[in-house]
């Protein structure tokens, strides 16, 4: 009896002992660096989580408490020493009217984690979320970011273009951000459209009651009103971008007195358009690329005092495809409208 319970004392030594052995020789589950940023992150609690507005969409930016590991039993990432992992994510809401200047690539704002003096790029969190159209490859996106501290004080901030937002657990500073707040949902744009009224010709020129041939027609809308043009930038302090849609169309086919006269519809045709607000030549950057067409809708970005409308001159200049026009202005014709539009805010 005596010798069966030596044995099995033995037995239960080796196994402890091997067991004691096991656990020093253990793999070490590793510990994450300062700095580190990882793709993608464990949905747990947030820390806060505040709504804000990009200017093309609806966005939500959610904290997550700090966390001393991350993943699975098996898989387990721990925080670096004396420090936490904390995730951040960026989730796109309801799409925004987006206007842009389409020549250009789309911008995409910067997203660091701020904790205190320190700052933690978080390359690629918001590159898909600046996708044109109504519609996203994506809609969610996290990372997750080895930082000092065991609880340290955090903040998001968002920089586009020069202007930056800081959301924190204290609530949203938004800076000109705020300003997005009365930017339409897209499709909600205003699609009124105004007649530019009829054309100024060149002098010589009959006026289009006695030649009807020589009308011209054009409309104009105030679309959207904006402090950022995506591939523009942000309006000056205090201005804003006024969206002007205008839709030209002018005659290609003329004649008099039997002689033919073909306007080319090519790149040497062009649509210019001119403002200004009490006397003062407004900035106007032209959104569309490439050549204008008569009958398309080619869209401006203007630059107006904020809630302020502007004296607008539309002017299209056709080029002659024959020599013998009898009707040219520097080779081809010129029609000119003059409209107000964005009429003042209401005090």
């Amino acid at each position: 009896m005596r010798r069966r319970i030596v044995i099995g004392s033995v037995v239960i030594a080796v196994v402890l002992a091997g067991v004691g052995l096991w656990w020093l020789q253990r793999p070490e589950e590793p510990r994450a660096d300062v700095g580190w940023v990882l793709v993608g992150a464990e949905q747990g609690d947030d820390a806060f989580s505040e709504e804000i507005r990009l200017p093309w969409a609806e966005a939500t930016v959610s904290v997550g408490a700090p966390q001393q590991a991350i993943g699975s039993a098996d898989d387990r990432l721990r925080a670096p020493e004396d420090g936490s992992l904390v995730r951040v994510s960026l989730e796109l809401g309801d799409a925004l009217s987006r206007p842009l200047r389409r020549d250009v690539p789309l911008s995409a704002p910067s997203v660091e984690l701020v904790v205190g003096e320190r700052s933690y790029p978080l390359a690629g969190l918001a590159e898909g979320a600046v996708l044109g159209g109504d519609s996203y490859l994506m809609t969610s996106f996290s990372r997750t970011v080895a930082v000092a501290g065991s609880d340290p004080d955090v903040a998001v901030r968002i920089t586009l273009a020069g202007e930056s937002m800081t959301v924190s657990a204290d609530g949203v500073d938004a800076g000109r951000f705020a300003e997005l707040a009365s930017l339409p949902a897209l499709g909600d744009e205003d699609g009124t459209a105004l007649d530019c009224g009829e054309p100024r010709l060149p002098p010589g020129v009959s006026s289009p009651r006695d030649e009807p041939w020589l009308n011209g027609r054009c409309s104009a809308g105030l679309s959207v009103r904006t402090p950022f043009v995506d591939g523009v930038g942000w309006a000056a302090e205090g201005s804003e971008w006024m969206i002007v849609d205008l839709t030209v169309d002018v005659p290609f086919e003329l004649r008099k007195d039997g002689v033919g006269v073909r306007y080319s519809e090519d790149a040497r045709d062009s649509l210019t358009l001119l403002a200004a607000h009490d006397n003062d030549e407004l900035r106007v950057v032209p959104l569309d690329e490439g050549p204008w067409r008569a009958g398309y809708l080619d869209s401006f970005a203007v630059e107006v005092p904020r809630g302020e409308g502007a004296q607008l001159q539309a002017q299209v200049r056709t080029v002659s495809s024959r020599a013998e026009s009898t009707y040219r202005d520097a080779g081809g014709m010129r029609y000119t409208w003059n409209l107000t539009l964005g009429e003042p805010a209401d005090e």
